[in-house]
């Protein structure tokens, strides 16, 4: 019976560990979106989200907000990762589908660039696909060094 009891407790290490392996994951990769998203309003990054329901996930701007560009990089990137972190953390346990996305009405635009553009786009989420192997990596070596 003894034998039994730590094959429970080690399966139960590891679930545990795949969980945080995953929010681990969903934050690296939401710290790679936001760093590869611009800010001329802040409306764009702040409609990224993270959840299991992409009916959720949607532009966060209210009429009247955002409408001055050029506001400071540094605040927006501060409450969008503080956010997406908490919404990778209160992903359930086992879910199966989790989605990255961005609803704003312009994010096409920002993805692949807009009509007159002098840019081809920013390209935030093929970097964050790109950028996903790594992150896992860091993402399982982190949950490794911590679990010792």
């Amino acid at each position: 019976m003894a034998k039994y009891t730590n094959m429970e407790k080690l399966l139960q290490k590891v679930n545990k560990d795949l969980e945080d392996v995953r929010t681990e994951f969903y934050k690296g990769l939401a710290t790679v979106l936001v760093n590869a998203s611009p800010v001329d309003t802040g409306a764009y990054m702040d409609s990224h989200n993270i959840g299991t329901d992409t009916t959720k996930a949607g532009f966060k701007s209210k009429e009247g907000e955002h409408k001055a560009q050029g506001v400071s990089r540094g605040p927006v990137v501060e409450r969008t990762l503080s956010r997406l972190h908490a919404e990778a953390e209160a992903v359930p346990e086992g879910a199966t589908k989790v989605y990255i996305a961005n609803r704003s009405p312009h994010s096409k635009a920002v993805e692949d660039g807009g009509k007159g553009w002098r840019t081809p786009g920013y390209a935030p989420f093929r970097i964050m696909r790109r950028e996903a192997k790594r992150v896992l990596d860091a993402a399982v070596a982190q949950v490794k060094g911590s679990s010792k």
